[in-house]
């Protein structure tokens, strides 16, 4: 199995550790969710 990356750094040099999920392929319903939540943990405006 491949060691995937357990942390990244951003253009910012911050460190920030990183969460794998795998999905099954016919699990579309959870799937959708997901990407519900990253679209909205993408776009929230930071203050």
């Amino acid at each position: 199995m491949i060691k995937l990356k357990s942390e990244y750094t951003d253009i910012k040099n911050v460190t920030h550790t990183v969460q794998h999920t795998v999905l099954h392929k016919k699990d579309t319903a959870l799937r959708e969710r997901i990407l519900e939540d990253l679209l909205i943990a993408l776009t929230k405006a930071h203050k």
